[in-house]
């Protein structure tokens, strides 16, 4: 692999490793006060309170992507 190469994959990696942490934080400004205060209603949805269809929601939402980077960044990591 030439260093031009080398260099391209190491920026792939970092780039998907940046857009982890931009996750993580993201999901953790998503279950904080402030934001956790708005779905804190007496409104329920199919049964489920409007909190706990959010909660499940950002989890969801949160392993699906996080499972969608893991595996740009082992695709990338097994073709060095």
């Amino acid at each position: 692999m030439s260093p031009l190469e080398e260099s391209r994959q190491f920026q792939k990696v970092n780039r998907i490793k940046a857009w982890c942490r931009i996750c993580f934080a993201l999901g953790f400004l998503l279950i904080n006060y402030p934001i956790l205060q708005i779905f804190n209603q007496s409104v329920s949805l199919c049964g489920f309170p409007l909190m706990f269809i959010y909660l499940m929601g950002i989890w969801l939402v949160g392993i699906v992507v996080l499972f969608i980077l893991t595996r740009f960044l082992l695709k990338s990591a097994d073709t060095s």
